[in-house]
């Protein structure tokens, strides 16, 4: 056996094992695409059939096809276009990074006096932790209501990207600096997606 994207244009091919999780082979037996059922291999979307162990590199599953297409089914296979995969793929990873995802508020009540200041170390620390590992969106937030009240709104990949990210050099040089600031401080919040 051997992988989907190694399968010849033109090719016939007996899909012979389905991998993945659970519900990406009950998807994919929804359409048809089960052990026996086999076509040829389409040059726009990779279709071979001898194995059908799906996903992306570093991703839940095993990096093998990026897009499948049955051109040529005997009965009872259906059709698997690549927009259809792609897009199961698409949505099923990005399903399994949101239940990871960890978001952070950090709410601050900054002195009025000193709001420009904090502006300065806000704009340095968001710079710096760009280039955090695991890190999706940092940003320093005010209140349209209250120009005082600020907002740290963070999305971390995981929560070992935001521990590495509280544990970097910028973090611990910063933030102190942007405490002595606070009119008043309130704890971080921290969330993980439920629906």
């Amino acid at each position: 056996m051997m992988p989907l994207v190694l399968a010849d244009v033109g090719e016939e091919q007996i899909i012979r094992k389905v991998g993945g999780n659970p519900e990406m082979k009950q998807h994919l037996a929804d359409m048809g695409f089960v052990p026996g059922c086999g076509g040829e291999v389409n040059g726009a979307a990779i279709k071979r059939k001898e194995r059908a162990a799906v996903g992306f590199h570093g991703g839940p599953y095993h990096a093998f096809a990026p897009a499948l297409s049955v051109v040529k089914r005997p009965a009872g296979c259906y059709n698997l276009f690549i927009g259809d995969f792609r897009r199961f793929m698409e949505e099923t990873i990005a399903d399994e990074r949101r239940k990871r995802m960890i978001k952070v508020v950090a709410r601050t009540l900054v002195r009025e006096e000193c709001i420009e200041a904090y502006h300065a170390l806000a704009k340095e620390i968001v710079a710096a932790t760009q280039a955090d590992r695991g890190m999706i969106f940092y940003t320093m937030n005010q209140s349209a209501g209250d120009k005082r009240l600020h907002a740290m709104i963070e999305a971390w990949e995981d929560m070992e990207s935001l521990q590495a990210h509280m544990a970097s050099e910028h973090f611990k040089r910063i933030v102190p600096q942007m405490a002595q600031y606070a009119e008043e401080g309130y704890p971080p919040e921290i969330y993980t997606e439920v629906t």
